[in-house]
């Protein structure tokens, strides 16, 4: 009868260790796949991109970037996984949302370059924006509860949400409404 807990707790770590284990490789994933983008990124910025690497370049920019609008625009996918302490990935974080949300230089380069519509881009000056002004409680940028409890990192969180709806109008990209609906491959 003793031999039971044992074992349950075995098992339980051994989930626990695969579950984490598995967190990493999509960590790993993740920053391998930011990097190629922000390689490739350059080549179409510098226009010495190959048009199949610069359709493929476009593609995954504005999926991740309409990644990034869905998740900033879900507060309860940010109580989830940034209050979560099992979570290793620093991609779930208030400091990473913010810090990887594309800037008003680097959205008026890809209008310059075609990669947004103008309707988009003004869409996404405007949450660029509003993320970017934001600050976190106290400076603290580590304090998730407190930026999760923020009334104005509400106003932000409901921007993203009316941007997402905006984009969704605009985009009959399938991989790209997916992403705007919190279901793409990059979740």
């Amino acid at each position: 009868m003793g031999e039971r807990p044992v074992v349950s707790q075995i098992v339980t770590e051994i989930l626990a260790t695969e579950l984490l284990s598995q967190e990493s490789d999509r960590m790993r994933s993740r920053i391998t796949t930011r990097k190629v983008i922000q390689r490739d990124f350059q080549k179409v910025m510098n226009e010495s991109a190959e048009d199949e690497t610069r359709s493929s370049v476009v593609a995954a920019l504005r999926r991740w970037w309409f990644q990034m609008i869905y998740e900033i625009s879900d507060r309860e996918l940010q109580r989830r996984t940034w209050l979560d302490p099992a979570r290793t990935d620093p991609h779930w974080s208030y400091l990473a949302f913010v810090s990887s949300f594309p800037g008003v230089e680097g959205l008026d380069d890809t209008k310059r370059c075609g990669l947004i519509s103008p309707e988009e881009h003004a869409i996404m000056i405007d949450l660029s924006t509003a993320v970017h002004c934001h600050k976190a409680p106290g400076g603290n940028v580590y304090d998730s509860a407190a930026v999760l409890d923020d009334p104005a990192w509400h106003a932000v969180t409901a921007k993203a949400d009316f941007a997402r709806r905006r984009l969704l109008d605009l985009t009959k990209d399938a991989s790209e409404r997916q992403e705007l609906l919190g279901r793409g491959d990059l979740h």
